[in-house]
C-alpha cells in the first residue's frame, strides 16, 4: 500500500497481480495510518467499527465489510464505499485503508492470515510497536537478535 500513489498492490512471487485505488488515514495526526510492515492478523468479515474504541470520539459507527485486521489498535484494510470520492487521490480516513467494495472483496479472497501488508510513502504516524499486532517485522536485525534466547557470548 503506497500512501503517496494511493494504491494498494497485491504482489505474488515478486510480480504485481493487481493494483487498486485506495484511501488511507488522513496524514498529520492520530488519524494517519501506520507505516512499515504489518501482518494480516485476522479476516473478520463484516464488523461494527466505532470511533470511540480507537479514541476518536463519536465520529463514526458503521458496519464495515471485508475487514482485514492489521493492528490491535484498529488499523484495518476494508471496503469503504462512503469514501469513494477519495480512492486513488486523497488519504482521508480515520487510519484504515479503504477501497471499493468490489476491490476489498477481491483482496479479501486473495490474502491469508499471516500475509505481510507493507505500507510505504509519506504521511504515516510511524511503525506499529511490536505489541501492536505483529510489529516485530519493523525491528532492525540487531534488535531482533537481541530478543533471542540464543544470544551469542561476547
Amino acid at each position: 500500500m503506497n500512501l503517496d500513489s494511493k494504491t494498494a498492490t497485491l504482489t505474488r512471487d515478486g510480480k504485481a497481480v493487481k493494483r487498486v485505488p485506495m484511501s488511507a488515514g488522513t496524514p498529520g495526526g492520530e488519524k494517519a495510518s501506520w507505516g512499515g510492515t504489518s501482518v494480516l492478523m485476522a479476516k473478520e468479515g463484516t464488523i461494527n467499527m466505532r470511533s470511540e474504541t480507537v479514541g476518536l470520539g463519536d465520529a463514526y459507527d458503521k458496519m464495515v465489510d471485508y475487514s482485514m485486521r492489521l493492528t490491535w489498535s484498529g488499523m484495518y484494510a476494508h471496503a469503504a464505499p462512503w469514501n469513494a470520492a477519495y480512492f486513488g487521490n486523497t488519504n482521508h480516513s480515520s487510519g484504515c485503508v479503504g477501497m471499493s467494495t468490489s476491490d476489498a472483496s477481491w483482496l479479501y479472497g486473495q490474502v491469508q492470515v499471516g500475509d505481510p501488508f507493507e505500507v510505504t510513502g509519506s504521511g504515516s504516524k510511524g511503525t506499529p510497536d511490536p505489541g501492536n499486532g505483529y510489529g516485530e517485522w519493523n525491528l532492525s536485525w540487531a534488535d531482533w537478535q537481541a530478543k533471542s534466547a540464543l544470544k551469542s557470548a561476547s
